[in-house]
Order: structure tokens, then C-alpha cells, then sequence
């Protein structure tokens, strides 16, 4: 794996974690404010999360299965179902 495909991994999962910590920042505010736009984009902000973290576990497992193997299937089908 060369430097450019570390990084790769490195901004998928970041930005994963990023867009966690704004879904858990916007459920926090739903409970506070009950505005229903909140939790509107608190469950956007965690598709986002599942989408990056699925798609970036695919591209770890790039090495180690083939396209066609199933466990890369299920990740580009959650990836996919979250986008």
C-alpha cells in the first residue's frame, strides 16, 4: 500500500468520525430544542459516517479479497444503502 492509498484511508475514516461527532452534536440538540430539522440531520450526518466507514473498509480490503468476494459486496452494498 503506498503513501497516497494510506492517506486515502486516513481522510475516509477521519471524515467518518467527523460526521459521527456531528450527528451525536445534532441528536443532543433534537433532545434539547425538539425541532424536527435536528433530527433530520442528525440521521443524515450518521449516514454519512456509515457511508465513509463502509466505503473505506472496502478499499482497506482491496489487498486481501476480491472484488467479488462477499464481505466486500456487503460493505459496497451498505456504502451504497447509506449514500
Amino acid at each position: 500500500m503506498n503513501d497516497w492509498a494510506i492517506l486515502d484511508l486516513v481522510l475516509y475514516f477521519t471524515g467518518s468520525l467527523i460526521a459521527l461527532t456531528q450527528s451525536v452534536v445534532f441528536a443532543h440538540y433534537f433532545r434539547l430544542f425538539r425541532g424536527d430539522h435536528l433530527s433530520l440531520w442528525s440521521i443524515s450526518f450518521l449516514s454519512l459516517a456509515i457511508y465513509l466507514a463502509a466505503a473505506g473498509l472496502s478499499i482497506f480490503l482491496i489487498p486481501q479479497y476480491p472484488a467479488a468476494h462477499p464481505l466486500r459486496l456487503f460493505l459496497s452494498c451498505v456504502s451504497l444503502t447509506a449514500a
